[in-house]
């Protein structure tokens, strides 16, 4: 038997290379004519439909992946084997998913997982075979609260991959969400939209992780927000899930904080600060309720705030998983003591 999944990707081109040969197994490619030599058996376009198979994908980037490392030999049991499908389908879905996310760090993108199909051609003798699909309903936006195509490079991804490999081994799991089991039982069919995700109760698994992942659950909250002041107000709890030791009133330390990790002059941390600061006033204002001032409601302030925030996350958490995690996933005290020295760092040095 042969099993074949397939994904499509928004907003995502290669330059100068028609293939990608990913770290977890997959290929990227816009290769139509291969795309076709794989899926388009007269069965597979009968179940997926020959519009959506040939309107959906040509143009476009995809991964695929062909015969995955599994036992997928089942008689007679077709639930057994429409479970598996669905969940290898997922499986791509998901890894495509956390390289898409990490591709942020190489630069601002509205790239993301599409329309997924699996398929095994399990009935050659009458020319049938095993079919699921389902669709990618999280839609992730620039900083601007937008969607475009945006080119990278064969080393854009390579670095990409190396960032999330370090993050992996730091903070295991899922960067965007809690990994679960499927959670089926036996002889029970699975169809996407009745999947269920198993695993601990969301105070638990919130609970259990640490600073930097805490802070990677609201970054991709705000990068899947179109709207701008929203987008605007969950760049926020990102800096405090990383740059806040204590309770009380956050808004002072963590923009002095923040300021003081990452500029190395007077001028660069006052630019940061105050930043940081106009976030916190937007965002105070938006989640409590109240009316915005004059210039929060102009739509150049929106984007240019955004943009800085967007930024700065991005350097922040750049630089603590490449660099600084041992410091940011100390005990809580030593953690304290780490953010007080911040501040009483001379010009043009920084921890």
């Amino acid at each position: 038997m042969d099993m074949k999944l397939l994904c499509g990707i928004r907003n995502f081109k290669l330059d100068s290379i028609d293939d990608y040969r990913t770290m977890d197994g997959y290929t990227i490619s816009s290769n139509y004519e291969m795309m076709s030599k794989l899926f388009h058996t007269d069965d597979f376009l009968k179940k997926a439909g020959i519009l959506s198979a040939e309107l959906e994908f040509e143009g476009t980037f995809f991964a695929v992946r062909v015969n995955p490392s599994i036992e997928i030999i089942f008689g007679s049991d077709k639930v057994a084997m429409t479970n598996k499908l669905t969940e290898q389908a997922l499986f791509l879905q998901n890894h495509l998913r956390h390289l898409m996310h990490f591709l942020w760090f190489i630069k601002d993108n509205s790239v993301s997982p599409s329309i997924c199909m699996g398929y095994i051609y399990d009935r050659p003798e009458l020319g049938k075979g095993t079919f699921v699909r389902f669709s990618e309903i999280s839609i992730i936006t620039n900083c601007y609260g937008e969607m475009e195509d945006v080119t990278f490079t064969k080393e854009d991804i390579d670095k990409a991959h190396t960032i999330l490999n370090k993050y992996r081994k730091i903070c295991p799991g899922n960067p965007m969400e809690v990994d679960g089991n499927l959670n089926y039982a036996d002889g029970e069919e699975i169809t996407p939209k009745l999947l269920v995700f198993k695993g601990k109760s969301s105070n638990d698994s919130y609970n259990d992780k640490n600073r930097v992942q805490r802070a990677f659950d609201f970054l991709s909250l705000a990068r899947l927000s179109h709207l701008l002041i929203m987008k605007i107000a969950l760049f926020i709890p990102v800096l405090e899930c990383l740059f806040s030791g204590e309770q009380g009133e956050l808004t002072q330390k963590v923009s002095e904080r923040v300021a003081f990790y990452l500029g190395k002059t007077r001028d660069q941390r006052y630019l940061y600060f105050e930043t940081i600061k106009d976030g916190y006033n937007l965002r105070s204002r938006y989640i409590h309720g109240d009316k915005l001032e004059k210039k929060h409601l102009k739509i150049e302030f929106q984007m240019d705030l955004s943009k800085k925030l967007d930024e700065i996350c991005r350097l922040v958490l750049y630089r603590i998983i490449m660099d600084d995690f041992i410091d940011f996933l100390q005990d809580e005290d030593s953690f304290r003591l780490y953010l007080k020295k911040l501040i009483f760092l001379p010009d043009c040095e920084t921890l």
